[in-house]
């Protein structure tokens, strides 16, 4: 045997944070009747049948590797009864295993699988050191499979471990429960990025992969502990673990040879917004970040994203505009979508800046649009001179951004290029909402006319009887507009020549008598 007593007790107080006590009382039985046999050992690698079922176990002594590869056939992907038997075994040839049970016994131990709350110097406590809780965390994702490829159900054990950690902290105070939630979410998140490949069945395709699962749920969670807590708490946590917190986040868009994908650039992106962005903690990562960028033989996309995000906290917008002309569209977006969310009312001027530079007249589609629409309204409501800037970029982007334009044009009180766009589009009622067609009537209800007239004639065109009745309906609503306007001549004008035009459509004057409009 080549581990001494003193580590083989510390190996079996490992297993005891990861399993109940009577898992380790069910083992010790089972070492008693002698259910372990053909036990063997070679470098520090143990192998035994155990059980009446004789399942294969295989215990690994390194203190290291101990939880991510000892293993048993049994199936149960927590320690078992199995192997506790075999590691009493090994004991019992320098201890004794009834004292090491009497032991267990006066400590508190996991049940399910899970580390205890109490009782064990290891479980992370308020008082400990951030390092302290990010050992403790590497254990668990080692023991419930984040080691080696993440599949379907070690995710779902991690992620079940993970919800567990953090709301092991449910009653510390503030701002140390907040601290510690953030570094369990932020843990998790980069070391599934740096994890392997899940490998998936084909069946699976359409699931959410493993890394997937992991990272929307740990994302979720930095999202939930930074908007729950008070400005006052954040600015707590910054204080006391900002440097930490730091260190910790730039896992998320370096060095994982991964792309983070938005759950992980967004909750960085989120922590430095809410949490670390005071000007001490935001320069020295700047200057961390430029070092790395110097560094690389090639330009990481991530650094690079990173990089210009801080840039725009620190004020510095010429810089990163600098650092993402190079980049694709996609990554240019991500980042200047995020500038402007939390860009406040009295930043208007610098919110138009971004947007002449990410949206500008160019012709031609841009699948960004209208979710740059939203940005440009909010522009324009509270900054009337980005008005031009946002026609012209609609403009140039006809007709794909003609439902855009309309309402712009609606809303800058531009009635008649609204009723001439409408009309060149080939848009007319009822196809026009109706909303937009009784803001008009009480602005400029002469605007109106042609558009019904268009309508009335498309209508009547399609010659059957459900058309007829929506060019009737169009009739009526027409004729109501030129009584407002007191233009009844034209009114009768215009009906005698339409039902001139249509007389010999029976169907359409037949509608037509029975809405008054015709004899």
């Amino acid at each position: 045997m080549t581990a001494d007593l003193q580590h083989l007790q510390a190996i079996g107080k490992k297993m005891a944070r990861y399993t109940s006590a009577s898992v380790f009382a069910a083992g010790l039985g089972d070492y008693e009747r002698g259910l372990v046999t053909d036990t063997r050992e070679h470098g520090g690698i143990v192998t035994a049948l155990a059980g009446a079922e004789r399942f294969q176990v295989l215990l690994d002594l390194d203190m290291d590797r101990f939880l991510a590869k000892s293993t048993c056939s049994c199936g149960t992907l927590r320690f078992c009864r199995h192997m506790a038997a075999v590691f009493y075994q090994l004991l019992s040839e320098q201890g004794d295993p009834e004292q090491f049970q009497r032991e267990l016994g006066r400590h508190t131990v996991g049940s399910n699988g899970s580390p205890p709350n109490s009782g064990d110097g290891d479980v992370p406590q308020p008082e400990q050191s951030y390092e302290s809780w990010l050992g403790y965390f590497k254990e668990v994702w080692e023991w419930e499979g984040g080691a080696g490829p993440l599949f379907a159900r070690s995710a779902t054990f991690l992620v079940s471990r993970m919800n567990d950690l953090a709301k092991a902290a449910a009653d510390w105070e503030s701002p140390v429960r907040q601290a510690y939630m953030l570094s369990v979410y932020l843990f998790f998140l980069s070391a599934t990025l740096a994890a392997a490949d899940e490998v998936r069945p084909a069946w699976q395709a359409g699931i959410i992969s493993p890394k997937g699962l992991m990272m929307s749920s740990a994302a979720g969670g930095v999202n939930e502990v930074v908007n729950g807590a008070s400005p006052e708490d954040l600015e707590a946590v910054a204080r006391g673990y900002g440097s930490a917190i730091a260190e910790q986040a730039r896992g998320l868009v370096a060095g994982s040879g991964h792309s983070p994908g938005l759950w992980g650039t967004g909750a960085y992106r989120l922590v430095w917004h809410k949490v670390l962005h005071h000007s001490e903690l935001l320069e020295s990562e700047i200057r961390w970040m430029e070092g790395s960028q110097r560094e690389l033989s090639e330009q990481s996309p991530e650094l690079s994203q990173a990089l210009a995000y801080l840039y725009t906290l620190a004020g510095r917008d010429l810089e990163a505009r600098a650092l993402l002309e190079g980049m694709p569209r996609a990554a240019r977006f991500e980042i200047v979508e995020t500038v402007l969310a939390v860009l406040e009312d009295a930043e208007v001027e610098r919110g138009h800046c971004w947007m002449q530079w990410i949206a500008p007249p160019v012709p031609g589609y841009d699948p960004y649009m209208h979710r740059l629409n939203a940005f440009w309204s909010h522009l324009v409501d509270r900054r009337p001179e980005a008005g031009p800037d946002y026609e012209a970029y609609l403009v140039t982007h006809l007709p794909y951004s003609n439902t855009d334009y309309c309402r712009y044009l609606l809303q800058s009180r531009q009635y008649r290029l609204w009723a001439e766009q409408y009309l060149q589009d080939g848009s007319f009622p009822p196809n026009i909402s109706t909303e937009e067609l009784r803001l008009v009537e009480g602005q400029s209800r002469e605007t109106l006319l042609p558009l019904y007239h268009q309508g009335i004639e498309s209508s009547v065109s399609e010659k059957n009887r459900k058309a007829y009745k929506t060019a009737v309906r169009l009739l009526v609503k027409l004729r109501a507009n030129y009584r407002k306007l007191k233009r009844e001549r034209d009114w009768n004008r215009y009906i005698a020549q339409f039902s001139l035009e249509h007389g010999r459509q029976r169907a359409l004057m037949e509608e037509m008598r029975q809405r008054g409009l015709v004899d």
